[in-house]
């Protein structure tokens, strides 16, 4: 079928932010003299906001250091959202395809909404975007589905005629709580074998796949 709305997640859908990420939460951690954690460590964190990221960070949580790691990430990250934050290859011209082709794309995204398009600007696809949903005070984090519901309300499409794109569980989870089709994609930060297992719509490897779906090609 032809899909009129595409609904992205953020990191590790579009863009590989690990980098940045990593860098602002190591820095974080060593105010309060903690060791600093590999990248790919910190990848396996990412997907449920700052707290979360901060609390598996800490080892679990309740720890007396959380709220001021929190507040430390919060910013270094306001100040270098996009030092080493990079599109995904494929994702631009994607993108620029499908505005083409009239389908509107959204991005909902449990970042801060002004660094999601602070991010965006600099990397030259906020243009293409109709809609940007990120944390707000009036919204629940997905999985819940409020972002969701709200991009669907704003750009008056029907969920029948909506898919969902992004790279995570949590993705999933968030798709199936709107009633939408769920395309997760195997380059972001999550293992294929996992994202498999768990019986998305579509299971995306490469930005050309996608492309079909969306029916451009």
């Amino acid at each position: 079928m032809r899909f009129d709305l595409a609904i992205f997640d953020l990191d590790g859908t579009l863009i590989d932010s690990a980098g940045d990420i990593a860098d602002c939460l190591n820095l974080a951690l060593c105010e309060v003299g903690r060791r600093p954690l590999l990248r790919e460590q910190v990848v396996a964190m990412i997907g449920l906001g700052i707290d979360v990221l901060v609390e598996r960070a800490l080892g679990g949580p309740g720890h007396s250091e959380q709220a001021r790691v929190a507040a430390a990430f919060r910013r270094h990250y306001a100040d270098h959202p996009v030092g080493k934050t990079r599109l995904y290859p494929g994702v631009a011209e994607l993108i620029e395809r499908a505005r083409g082709a009239g389908i509107v794309f959204a991005v909902a995204t449990n970042k801060r909404t002004d660094i999601t398009k602070q991010i965006l600007v600099a990397l030259g696809l906020l243009p293409f975007l109709t809609v940007v949903i990120g944390d707000e005070p009036d919204l629940p984090r997905k999985p819940d589905p409020a972002r969701v519901r709200k991009i669907l309300e704003l750009t008056r499409i029907a969920p029948g005629r909506a898919l969902y794109v992004g790279d995570s569980l949590v993705d999933l989870e968030t798709a199936r709580n709107a009633g939408l089709p769920c395309a997760l994609v195997t380059w972001g930060y999550a293992d294929r074998a996992s994202l498999s297992a768990a019986g998305p719509d579509h299971l995306i490897d490469r930005p050309a796949e996608l492309a079909a779906l969306l029916g451009l090609t």
